[in-house]
C-alpha cells in the first residue's frame, strides 16, 4: 500500500507499509516471504524453448527499498515430451511491502541458498505482478541464489539448520559473515552434518575432512583458519563467555577437564551427550544442567546465536598448513649473557672474532646482540655465530691501523626453535602470525585461551596442518585460542575432528 501527499513544508511525503518510526527513526521492516506461500506451476507444450522431459525448480524472492530477501518454499514443474518448446507459468501469493520479485530457476536439481542458479528475464519483476511465464529463452542470466535477507533494517540470514550466522570481521578478511556448523560435524551415512545428537566424526585427516565439507556442496568447505580466529574474536567480547566480563575472570573452556592441569577431575573420553542436559562438564565423563563458568561448551556470538564446542571436547582442523620453518618460537629456551671484546687484537681491515661462553644453547640458536654504548668509530660488526654452548662475535676494523681502547662488552641473547607447548605470552617470534594470539597482549591459559604447539623444532620443510581448541582432557591447554601445530595434514587421531563452514 503506498499513500501520496504533501508534507507541511510543500514537499512531497510518501508513505509505505512495513514502515515503523522509533525513537525518531524511520526505519523499513523486513518482509515476510514466507506470505509467497509455495509458488504454483503449470506447463504449457509450445511457445517456449524449455526442454522436454526435464524437472525445473523455481524459488521466489521479494524486494525492497533496502534489498532482498531469501528464498520462498520450492516449487517443480515437470515438462512433456513436446520437442523441447515447452514453457513454464509461476506464480505467487503478494508479499505486503515489496517493490517487485526476482524468480530463480534450476534444471535438474533443487536451488540452495548460495548456488549459482538461472535468473529468469534478468532481472526484477515490478509489484503487483505475481506471475510469470518462463519460456527459458535468452533473456535469463547466471545469479547466486541468496543466502541472507537484507529487506529490514538488520540483515537476516538464512543458514541450514543447526549451522549459525557468524558477524564477519574485517580484520580476519571474512565480512559480511559466514554460516558454520553449529555442533563439531558428525557421519551420518558418511556424509558430514551438524547435529546435537551422536559423537563427533573423529579419525578424519585434514585433507579428508577438506574433502568432506567440499561434497556438501553450495561454496561448502572445511572452516577456515580466518573463520576461527573470526569466530573466536567475536565470542571473547562477549561478557556472558567470561565468568565475571569481558577481561575479567576466564572464558569458558568447555569439555577438557584435567588434574595435572588444575582441575579436578580428567576426562577419558567426549562428552556423553550434547544440549542442555549436558551443557556444563561437572565431573569426570559427566555433564549437567548448571555448573562452574570454566567448564561451559558454548559461546555466544555477538548476534546472539550460540555455538558449541569451539574449546574442549576434540580437536578441530582448518583448512591451513604451514612449514616448521616458518612456526613461533618461544622464551622457553631463552638465554641471555654477555661477550668481551678487545678492539686491539683486530688488524686493520680484517674480522676479528672472540668466543664466548653460552651455556645452554646449541648452534641451532638464533643471536642478538646489543652493542656497547660506547662503540669505537671504525669498528663494524659482522655477525654472531651460535655454538654448543658457546657464540662467536665477529667484528671487522676498517680502519688503517689498529684500534685503541678497553674491551667492549656486548650483550647477547639467544633462543633455540624447540618444539613444545608455549603460553601465547611466551612467544619470542611470531614470524609473521602474530593474528593467532588472543586480542590482549597478557592474556594466556589463566584466563582460559588456550595454549600454543609449535614444532619450530622439527625437520626442516616438514608441512603441519592446524588443528583447534583442544580435546577432552587438555586441561589448560584448551581453549578457543588453542592452536596444535604438529599434525601432518594426512594425520588422523580419536581426538581429531573437524566442522564445515560456506
Amino acid at each position: 500500500m503506498e499513500i501520496g501527499g504533501t508534507g507541511s513544508g510543500g514537499s512531497d511525503l510518501t508513505v509505505k507499509q512495513n514502515l515503523t518510526l522509533t525513537g525518531g527513526d524511520l526505519t523499513i521492516g523486513q518482509l515476510d516471504i514466507s506470505a509467497t506461500g509455495t509458488p504454483v506451476t503449470s506447463v504449457t507444450t509450445s511457445g517456449g524453448s524449455c526442454l522436454s522431459l526435464t524437472t525445473y525448480y523455481y524459488r521466489v524472492t521479494a524486494l525492497n527499498e533496502n534489498g532482498e530477501t531469501f528464498g520462498s518454499a520450492e516449487a517443480s514443474q515437470a515438462t512433456g515430451d513436446s520437442g523441447n518448446d515447452e514453457q513454464v507459468t509461476v506464480s505467487w501469493n503478494p508479499v505486503s511491502g515489496a517493490t517487485g520479485y526476482k524468480l530463480y530457476r534450476n534444471a535438474g536439481s533443487s536451488i540452495q541458498a548460495g548456488a549459482t542458479v538461472t535468473l529468469v528475464d534478468s532481472g526484477t519483476i515490478s509489484a503487483p505482478t505475481t506471475s510469470v511465464t518462463d519460456d527459458c529463452s535468452g533473456d535469463n542470466a547466471s545469479a547466486t541464489f541468496p543466502i541472507a535477507d537484507t529487506t529490514g533494517g538488520e540483515i537476516k540470514y538464512n543458514c541450514p539448520a543447526d549451522w549459525v550466522w557468524v558477524p564477519g570481521s574485517e580484520k580476519f578478511g571474512t565480512e559480511p559473515g559466514f554460516c558454520v556448523m553449529k555442533y563439531e560435524a558428525k557421519s551420518e551415512n558418511s556424509v558430514p552434518v551438524s547435529k546435537a545428537a551422536g559423537n563427533p566424526w573423529i579419525n578424519i585427516s585434514q585433507e579428508a575432512a577438506i574433502t568432506e565439507c567440499r561434497s556438501l556442496g553450495q561454496g561448502t568447505h572445511l572452516i577456515t583458519e580466518m573463520e576461527w580466529m573470526t569466530i573466536a574474536y567475536d565470542a571473547v567480547y562477549v561478557d556472558s563467555n567470561w565468568s565475571t566480563s569481558v577481561g575479567s575472570g576466564n572464558l569458558a573452556r568447555g569439555w577438557a577437564a584435567n588434574t595435572a592441569y588444575g582441575d579436578t577431575w580428567t576426562n577419558t573420553a567426549v562428552a556423553p551427550s550434547t544440549g542442555s542436559s549436558c551443557l556444563y562438564n561437572t565431573a569426570a565423563d559427566a555433564c549437567d544442567t548448571t555448573g562452574t563458568h570454566l567448564y561451559r561448551r558454548t559461546f555466544t556470538l555477538s548476534n546472539g546465536e550460540t555455538i558449541w564446542d569451539i574449546s574442549g571436547n576434540v580437536w578441530e582442523w582448518t583448512d591451513k598448513i604451514m612449514t616448521v620453518d616458518d612456526m613461533p618460537e618461544g622464551t622457553n629456551s631463552l638465554r641471555t649473557g654477555t661477550c668481551a671484546v678487545d678492539p686491539a687484537s683486530i688488524a686493520a681491515g680484517t674480522v676479528g672474532t672472540a668466543a664466548c661462553t653460552a651455556s645452554g644453547i646449541t648452534s641451532a640458536a638464533h643471536v642478538y646482540l646489543t652493542p656497547p654504548t660506547a662503540l669505537e668509530d671504525g669498528l663494524v660488526l659482522e655477525g654472531a655465530t651460535a655454538g654448543s654452548g658457546s657464540i662467536t662475535v665477529s667484528l671487522l676494523n676498517t680502519t688503517a691501523g689498529a684500534i685503541d681502547g678497553a674491551a667492549l662488552t656486548w650483550s647477547w641473547l639467544a633462543w633455540t626453535p624447540t618444539s613444545e607447548w608455549l603460553e601465547y605470552t611466551s612467544v619470542i617470534r611470531y614470524k609473521g602470525m602474530d593474528y593467532i594470539k588472543p586480542p590482549h597482549k597478557d592474556w594466556d591459559s589463566g584466563e582460559a585461551m588456550g595454549k600454543l604447539y609449535t614444532d619450530a623444532g622439527g625437520t626442516t620443510g616438514t608441512i603441519r596442518a592446524f588443528r583447534r581448541g583442544g580435546n577432552w582432557h587438555n586441561g589448560a591447554y584448551a581453549g578457543a585460542f588453542a592452536l596444535g601445530l604438529d599434525n601432518a595434514p594426512t594425520g588422523t587421531a580419536s581426538s581429531i575432528g573437524f566442522r564445515c563452514s560456506r
